[in-house]
């Protein structure tokens, strides 16, 4: 009898661990978008045509390749629904709007696209010290 109450005992363990392990797996699944998902592709493809009007002397944005652009430096995603909800290109080599000396060659220069609008989601837009137009 005693082996009988250690193997329910057991049992009823792994049955009670199970319910309490298993459904913040499911949660998490549901909550998260699949890896590899990335970027939205209207945004990915905002970016790339706001990128095309810059020039970009120092590489700053050498970065954005590929299809996953919450990886891409300066860009920042909701984890849950892959919008763009941030985006921070502020010039990290000039310290105020006053010192400009030699700075010049890391400022993005160019237009601001009205791409930028299809990122319907952002939340957060540094594009200061700069040279945009």
């Amino acid at each position: 009898m005693g082996n009988e109450n250690s193997a329910s005992f057991a049992l009823l363990s792994l049955v009670l661990l199970s319910g309490i392990l298993l459904p913040p797996t499911i949660q998490l699944s549901f909550s998260q978008p699949a890896l590899g998902s990335g970027c939205k592709e209207v945004e990915r493809e905002a970016l790339l045509q706001f990128k095309q009007n810059l020039t970009d002397p120092s590489g700053r944005l050498s970065s954005w390749v590929g299809e996953d652009c919450c990886s891409w430096r300066g860009v920042g995603c909701n984890n849950r629904t892959g919008s763009i909800i941030m985006l921070n290109l502020n010039n990290p080599f000039r310290d105020s709007f006053d010192s400009y000396e030699d700075d010049a060659v890391h400022e993005l220069r160019g237009k601001i696209s009205p791409s930028l609008l299809q990122l319907k989601d952002l939340e957060y837009l540094d594009l200061s010290l700069n040279n945009f137009k």
